[in-house]
């Protein structure tokens, strides 16, 4: 039965969606620059050049096959006898995977341990008045609703129902920022959040997320925005340094969460003395920007996991196809016997005429 261009098409896309599931399609490069870029040299380089020394001793009994001088049977135990050493020193390997530890991972963890810590007197107090202070501002945005919504919102029509208008509020947030009135810039911020799904402007939206920047929590976009300007200087002296500290003294959680994302991502990236910095600060981060922390190193080590499981499968998988040795093929006794009377020719001598004579 002839099969139509879809049905051909279909089988096609199986074939190769069945060859990509194979962990034996990957070759020798693949496990180099998929699998091993994101661990340190003193585990790459010691196994790239095991693995380079195998895949030579499989090519010289391949060629020993084809010269006659082994047969198939004994190079491929010769084979297996190679690839149980390497599959030992895959085993190697992947126990320092699971060994090897970010310093910012490590450095989390103690810090972990430090916040559960008791606390001293002088924190807890701090911590009864910022209820406090939370609690008295709720307090005051519900006793003074209708004062807010009267500064800040207008009739589209005679018949219409008032709305929150943008405009009004950025200027009653400024007077409100001025006044230091916390229930009110509250209030005010709440309201832009609720509105911002609704607004088309980037700038504005890029303003709402300004305004609504609050000391201690965490916004993503503004996370990202940190990233891309950190990007541009990071690799300038003091920069990581001074940024830390500021954000430290403002309780600014973007700030810190952007550096240290951007750290745990690629340590290398940043100056050993911003890392330093990074390290000695980590205790002293906004409680969101260290629950962020967290989730981020929790992702970066679940990623480092399903790499080793991956360089495993990969590695034992291309040891496994390799010591089978299909391109090793027994020469028949003709291909021996020509290549025999090939090597006892005489060479020629260099200035001997080679080619027809007419």
């Amino acid at each position: 039965m002839k099969l139509s261009g879809i049905d051909q098409e279909f089988i096609e896309k199986k074939k190769v969606d069945q060859e990509m599931l194979n962990p034996r399609r990957n070759s020798v490069s693949s496990i180099e620059t998929e699998v091993l870029n994101g661990f340190s040299d003193a585990i790459k380089k010691p196994f790239e050049e095991r693995l380079t020394n195998f895949n030579q001793s499989k090519s010289d009994l391949v060629q020993m096959v084809s010269d006659g001088e082994m047969t198939v049977k004994a190079a491929r135990k010769r084979a297996g006898e190679l690839a149980g050493e390497m599959q030992m020193v895959v085993e190697t390997v992947v126990n320092q995977m699971k060994g090897e530890g970010s310093p910012l991972s490590l450095r989390l963890m103690e810090s972990v341990r430090n916040r559960k810590k008791s606390k001293t007197s002088e924190a807890l107090q701090g911590e009864i008045l910022d209820v406090m202070q939370r609690n008295l501002v709720e307090l005051q945005i519900t006793n003074r609703k209708s004062e807010f919504e009267g500064r800040t919102y207008l009739k589209n029509g005679a018949n219409q129902v008032a709305t929150a208008s943008m405009e009004k509020l950025f200027e009653y947030l400024d007077e409100s920022e001025m006044k230091e009135d916390q229930a009110a810039v509250e209030w005010v911020r709440r309201q832009m959040e609720q509105l911002r799904p609704f607004v088309v402007s980037p700038e504005i939206m890029e303003r709402i997320d300004q305004s609504c920047d609050r000391p201690g929590s965490l916004n993503l976009r503004l996370v990202a925005k940190y990233q891309k300007a950190i990007g541009e200087r990071i690799s300038e002296p003091g920069f990581i340094e001074a940024l830390l500290d500021q954000a430290i003294e403002q309780n600014d959680a973007n700030a810190c969460s952007a550096v240290f994302q951007m750290a745990r991502e690629e340590l290398q990236l940043i100056r050993p003395e911003a890392q330093l910095k990074l390290m000695a600060v980590i205790d002293k981060f906004p409680s969101q920007a260290f629950s962020d922390a967290l989730r981020v190193d929790r992702d970066a080590n679940r990623d480092a996991e399903a790499r080793t499981e991956q360089f495993q499968a990969m590695s034992l998988a291309y040891i496994e196809q390799s010591a089978r040795l299909e391109d090793a093929k027994q020469p028949s006794e003709s291909d021996l016997k020509r290549r025999m009377e090939i090597k006892a020719r005489e060479a020629l001598p260099a200035d001997e005429p080679i080619g027809l004579v007419i």
